[in-house]
């Protein structure tokens, strides 16, 4: 059985979400089984197993709808912005194998729909890649590599950066340890101080990028990069008043917090 080039990008689109969902999980398989992940792998793999099975201009529309799906989705809802971070490799690499993905998925299933449709010879998966199109699109493939190489660079960069930190001139009055794992912070409610200057030890255990981010009342928003795979980031905080101070990331809703000033 030989493979045109239109069902082999679809399928190689379809393998670049599923390394995208490993990238974004932290590079760990029990990410595969989260009913937060696992769901949305099920309907490209069933696009792309249909394909692979029979090339038709019916399943190519099925690999079409249900295999760029996720990609797609992920894109219009803020994979993008993660871009603006390559040092944090986990959620930069899942982000360009998901524009990767969207890229190599739907031109190729749409042009393999209305090919099969007229009844046009498609050319051959080795020869698709001498045309132009397919050129174009090694050359994109290769420009995303780059970025990922780029990007865990500079990952790595920033990890000794952080992990050198914690040496201030002035010593902290008190300390307080923060852990995000799992999406979430831990304590849910930290207590300071007023009037103390207090070290704040945040530990990333996750393998994705976190912030730690804050507002105070009549103040600018602050913000701080937590970067994962185990790495403590450390935050001088002291506040004159008591009260609650609510902290979030800005990358994953719902994982909050609160500082509890006393």
């Amino acid at each position: 059985m030989t493979w045109t080039f239109p069902r082999t990008l679809v399928v190689l689109g379809w393998g670049a979400s599923v390394l995208a969902m490993l990238a974004l999980t932290g590079f760990s398989l029990a990410g595969f089984v989260d009913p937060m992940i696992a769901p949305f792998l099920i309907p490209g793999t069933i696009g792309a197993a249909l394909l692979a099975w029979r090339e038709r201009t019916w399943t190519y529309v099925v690999a079409a709808v249900l295999t760029a799906f996720v990609p797609v989705l992920s894109i219009v809802f803020g994979v993008l912005a993660t871009l603006a971070n390559p040092a944090s490799f986990p959620e930069y690499a899942g982000s360009l194998l998901l524009v990767a993905s969207a890229v190599l998925t739907l031109p190729a299933a749409i042009v393999g729909a209305m090919r099969t449709r007229r009844g046009r010879a498609m050319p051959s998966a080795g020869a698709g890649w001498r045309t132009r199109p397919g050129l174009a699109l090694a050359g994109l493939l290769l420009v995303l590599a780059g970025a990922g190489a780029t990007s865990g660079i500079a990952a790595r960069h920033a990890a000794g950066v952080s992990a050198g930190g914690g040496a201030y001139d002035v010593a902290p009055q008190e300390r307080v340890a923060i852990v995000a794992e799992d999406n979430a912070f831990s304590p849910s409610v930290a207590t300071v101080h007023a009037g103390r200057l207090t070290e704040l030890a945040i530990e990333n255990r996750d393998g994705v990028f976190h912030t730690f981010t804050y507002d105070l009342a009549g103040q600018a928003t602050r913000s701080h990069e937590l970067l994962g795979g185990g790495t403590t980031s450390r935050v001088l905080v002291e506040f004159d008043q008591p009260g609650d101070v609510a902290y979030r990331c800005l990358v994953h809703p719902g994982m909050t917090g609160t500082i509890r000033v006393t």
